[in-house]
């Protein structure tokens, strides 16, 4: 069910890419080599980044759990309903949807969207080593007892969070910003995965409740937090380019006095 909503998702989205919103823009951000170490890419996907991934390889959670009793577990775990690779493969998607999308502001929202990942996924796994919560199905001296002792909060609910929150706000608010059957229709499927997984997660009792509604909140958070960030940065943007433009000199032939003509917008 839950990959039927995914390719529902990239279906709606891709029929959103024919819909023209606001005709041509003036007005597009070059994509250069500064474009790959300003916006804050350096502290919020490199450095997340390679956190995260240190974390994930090299991390341990507590040998006890933080806030939360030792006597959790016990109970049968069933197979993984959506994997981990699954819920990368959502983001990675949705990344390449954000840079196919016709609008000027797709190159701040791709770095946006990046940051609110990585940076979820960073901010997830610190949580994870530092309240070593038993998962449900935890069992001690099972063959991978460390995964079992990071279930709080889950990974699954706040990266499915990050970039469905962060793909909804892009698409409600720059790609299709005015009512449509594309936009209800792309709206409605994020949605379903934003519930879905989390609800995944509890059904195959890899996750508290409480891991997957604060994953959700952690999620969302940050997501809308880079949305706004990225957003004020192309909006800035945008304004000095008009600025510019509209203060510029130009040089134009005169066609009734022989000789060239200085003209000036303020």
């Amino acid at each position: 069910m839950l990959r039927v909503l995914a390719s529902l998702t990239a279906i709606v989205l891709l029929w959103g890419l024919t819909e023209r919103v606001g005709g041509a823009e003036k007005f597009s951000p070059k994509v250069d080599a500064e474009y790959f170490w300003d916006g804050g890419v350096i502290p919020f996907f490199y450095g997340t980044g390679a956190l995260a991934i240190g974390l994930r390889l090299f991390g341990e959670p507590a040998d006890s759990p933080t806030l939360f009793p030792e006597s959790e577990g016990g109970i049968e775990g069933f197979e993984n309903t959506v994997p981990e690779f699954v819920v990368s493969m959502y983001s990675v998607g949705f990344a390449g949807l954000i840079m196919a999308s016709p609008r000027a502001e797709r190159w701040h929202h791709l770095k946006g969207f990046g940051e609110a990942v990585v940076t979820t996924a960073a901010v997830t796994e610190i949580v994870k080593d530092v309240i070593g919560r038993h998962r449900p199905h935890y069992q001690e001296g099972m063959e991978d007892e460390l995964d079992l002792r990071r279930s709080f909060f889950s990974g699954h609910a706040s990266i499915t969070a990050a970039s469905t929150v962060y793909m909804g706000l892009y698409l409600s608010r720059n790609w299709l910003p005015r009512p449509s059957l594309a936009r209800t229709a792309g709206i409605l499927a994020l949605g379903g995965l934003l519930v879905g997984v989390p609800y995944s997660r509890v059904v195959d009792n890899r996750h508290h409740v409480s891991d997957v509604i604060t994953g959700a909140v952690v999620g969302s958070a940050l997501a809308t937090v880079f949305y706004v960030y990225q957003e004020g940065r192309f909006s800035d943007e945008k304004e000095s380019f008009l600025y510019k433009k509209r203060n510029a000199i130009q040089i134009v032939p005169n066609l009734r006095n022989p000789g060239l003509t200085l003209l000036s917008r303020w």
